[in-house]
């Protein structure tokens, strides 16, 4: 985990505001944007997508700022760590100085968790469900192993 419990909290505020704007920058970045197409378009954004995954990135790197804030203030009252991912890389970032890692590196490599870990799994999920359902055959064959293993409900 990078954030510990924090990111696994479902009832959490902050988890979900989390998930939308993750949720949010992949549709945007996946939605076809005119701008790709007519280079000559893309100073104008017809589509206002830059500036929406713009709001979305700025959204999602003040939320995992304050994550980094908090545990700053946690790890300087405490010596307890929490041991997760955000840890190993505040102590790398202690360790070996700005030079070697600083706080926008780390900001930046936690964002990239997120974002790049949420987009392969689901890109993966939907290219196997669009392929399963161009190719019957297949289905079926999943299916029978499926129920074999005892999950009927497919």
């Amino acid at each position: 985990m990078s954030f510990s419990a924090d990111v696994l909290d479902p009832n959490s505020k902050e988890v979900k505001e989390l998930k939308d704007l993750i949720q949010m920058i992949l549709e945007l970045v996946g939605k076809p944007n005119l701008a790709d197409f007519f280079p000559i378009l893309k100073p104008f954004d017809p589509q206002r997508i830059r500036r929406d995954i713009k709001r979305g990135y700025d959204g999602l790197h003040s939320l995992i700022e304050n994550n980094i804030d908090r545990r700053m203030k946690q790890r300087a009252s405490s010596i307890e760590r929490s041991g997760d991912f955000l840890d190993a890389l505040l102590d790398h970032s202690e360790q070996y100085g700005p030079d070697e890692l600083d706080r926008r590196e780390v900001r930046l490599l936690l964002m990239d968790l997120f974002i790049g870990g949420t987009d392969t799994s689901s890109a993966t999920v939907e290219w196997v469900m669009t392929e399963l359902l161009h190719n019957p055959e297949k289905m079926a064959k999943v299916k029978q192993e499926l129920c074999r293993k005892n999950w009927p409900r497919v």
